[in-house]
């Protein structure tokens, strides 16, 4: 009797001591717990794994448009963890290379950073020219001119030495070798013009004539004028870079005469020495034998 009795007691105590929560209500005090946590970390909620805080991407509101952009399209969550959002632009205007556009934003502290780049406007901006050497630059483009109109006569002048009446391939390989290196030295000068913020102008290039005059010559010592008219084209070339070496800037002066300049005084001496060993042969019979001999030292 007296053992029920103490039973009853402690359990009166207990239910004093510790009072009945209604498990609806316990929820509600832990989401409440949580709000007033995420207020007082800007945003931010708690990792359970790393107790880092993870920002609220969607803090920041309306995404902001690309200047001169017509409109924003196919906006994803690239990264949760920055807040990076990728999203594609389409330009106001049809412009190269800026029409469909991709561009990134992030959301920091209520606002999109970093703003954005503008490639709808970048476009619209074409580069300075250089114009502090304007006579140079003419005499640039000149020059262009002249090795494409260069690489055209070796070009004519190579089909004239691969004809089967003439049958000198040595000879041939040789033009063809002048005429990549002259066309190879025009495309590398519009690229350095280009990249020093100067205009091209390309001109007209004239028919070349060599083959005709070539033929003029048939089978009366071809290679000996053959090489004539090489060194007079390369000759003319040099003689201008030479005159622009004189007038131009001291980076443009280096960048000839390491390029052009040394390869045409080589050619030049290479050609000459050619053409001499030519000239010393008299009679016609001696002439077509170290012709044809030179012919086969120039196929290596």
């Amino acid at each position: 009797m007296l053992g029920g009795v103490k039973l009853l007691f402690l359990l009166a105590v207990l239910m004093v001591l510790v009072p009945v929560t209604d498990p609806n209500k316990r929820s509600s005090s832990r989401a409440l717990e949580r709000t007033r946590s995420n207020s007082s970390s800007g945003g931010r909620t708690l990792s359970k794994s790393t107790g880092k805080s993870s920002p609220n991407c969607n803090e920041c509101g309306k995404l902001p448009g690309s200047y001169g952009a017509k409109s924003i399209r196919h906006c994803k969550l690239y990264n949760k963890k920055r807040c990076l959002f990728k999203c594609g632009y389409t330009c106001a205007k049809e412009m190269t290379k800026s029409y469909d556009k991709k561009e990134f934003y992030m959301c920091l502290n209520k606002e999109w950073v970093p703003p954005p780049r503008g490639h709808c406007i970048a476009d619209n901006f074409q580069v300075k020219e250089v114009t502090q050497f304007s006579k140079v630059h003419k005499m640039m483009n000149e020059l262009i001119k002249k090795l494409f109109t260069s690489s055209y006569e070796f070009v004519a002048m190579t089909a004239f030495y691969k004809r089967a009446d003439v049958a000198l391939p040595g000879f041939k390989k040789l033009m063809s070798s002048l005429a990549e290196k002259d066309m190879k030295f025009a495309h590398d000068l519009i690229s350095y013009e280009i990249e020093r913020g100067e205009s091209i102008d390309l001109q007209d290039i004239e028919r070349p004539t060599a083959h005709e005059d070539l033929l003029l010559y048939l089978g009366q010592r071809t290679g000996k004028q053959g090489l004539e008219k090489a060194l007079d084209e390369i000759k003319n070339v040099n003689a201008y870079v030479t005159e622009i070496i004189d007038q131009a800037d001291p980076h443009k002066r280096h960048y000839l005469e390491d390029g052009i300049l040394d390869f045409k005084v080589n050619t030049i001496k290479k050609l000459a020495d050619l053409h001499y060993r030519l000239g010393t042969f008299e009679s016609s019979e001696d002439y077509f034998i170290g012709e044809y001999r030179m012919d086969l030292e120039l196929r290596e």
